[in-house]
């Protein structure tokens, strides 16, 4: 049997802390997902949207020898990493590398790691059909950890405690995946549940986009919080907004319209974009903030109508 060419990973459904004795619980690696192909001393490496970017990450040329087999593919994450945890902001440069220079400055100042949690094929055989907790043993058994592999430890049953582990390193968060659960190529399934470990803030509402093709009343809101007593743009937050809240929003900011931003520095945006004045305040839950102090994964949680600006000092 011969490798597939392309594997479309399983994905989860987004859950809270539990604990499950059916449960094997790891943590959720900030980094890109990637299918790896190892025939022999090759190997190829296939992003989520079947992109396979093997040439910028150099590395792992010799990922087969760390894998005791002639032929598997692996499921897991390349991640980066900042004093001793994973770092999604060093990795991005690497994704978007070209040039044979950026690709080996890359190496040098942001080496990567393939941590793996799954085994999907083995020596001409698929594995995808069998249990997770067996597909995972047999992992533990060829796999040899190096600079370039880690295999990702599991911990079974207590999703709390790993999760208020993660919670207190800030981390990105854990996964628990059912042990009697095959593998589901492409699907998102209660199978694999992901908790994220998020952090939820206020900030001042400073404008509203449209977009022409999607939502031509309210797409997103710009939002700031005050840095040294000036208003800074924290980014765009759209994913939470229903057409409900959306009629609300539009209610109480349409009549505090001004035509300048509010902003010290105004971002530039690629989409049309009302600017309101700096009255109403909104709660935003998120991963994480960006390299250039935006939002990542922003998620609207409603207006505060108990909180002034005055309450959203971020620096």
């Amino acid at each position: 049997m011969t490798l597939p060419i392309q594997i479309a990973p399983m994905l989860a459904t987004l859950s809270e802390p539990f604990d499950d004795p059916d449960f094997l619980f790891e943590i959720k690696w900030d980094g890109l997902r990637c299918i790896a192909f190892i025939e022999g001393e090759r190997q190829r490496l296939q992003s989520r949207n079947f992109k396979e970017f093997t040439p910028r990450f150099p590395e792992f040329a010799t990922l087969g020898s760390t894998i005791d087999a002639k032929e598997a593919v692996l499921d897991g994450e390349i991640v980066t990493f900042y004093q001793g945890k994973p770092n999604f902001l060093r990795l991005q440069p690497r994704v978007h590398a070209r040039t044979p220079a950026r690709i080996e400055n890359g190496v040098r100042e942001a080496p990567a790691v393939f941590v793996t949690f799954d085994l999907l094929h083995l020596n001409g055989q698929s594995l995808m059909e069998l249990p997770f907790e067996k597909r995972r043993a047999r992992l533990a058994e060829i796999a040899h950890p190096s600079e370039t592999l880690q295999v990702s430890e599991v911990t079974p049953g207590q999703g709390r405690a790993l999760f208020e582990a993660a919670k207190g390193l800030s981390l990105e968060g854990i996964v628990g995946k059912a042990a009697y659960g095959r593998y589901l190529p492409g699907k998102r399934s209660s199978l694999w549940k992901k908790v994220k470990v998020l952090q939820k803030e206020p900030f001042i509402i400073c404008g509203f986009t449209t977009n022409p093709s999607g939502r031509k009343d309210l797409s997103s809101l710009a939002i700031g919080g005050l840095v040294g007593g000036s208003i800074v743009y924290f980014g765009l937050v759209g994913a939470g907004l229903s057409q409900h809240e959306i009629d609300r929003l539009l209610t109480v900011l349409a009549p505090i319209a001004m035509p300048k931003s509010p902003f010290a520095t105004p971002p530039r945006l690629p989409m049309p974009i009302q600017w309101v004045k700096p009255h109403w305040v909104c709660e935003v839950e998120y991963l994480e903030l960006t390299g250039d102090a935006h939002l990542r994964h922003p998620l609207y949680r409603g207006l505060r109508t108990d909180l002034t600006p005055n309450d959203c000092i971020k620096g």
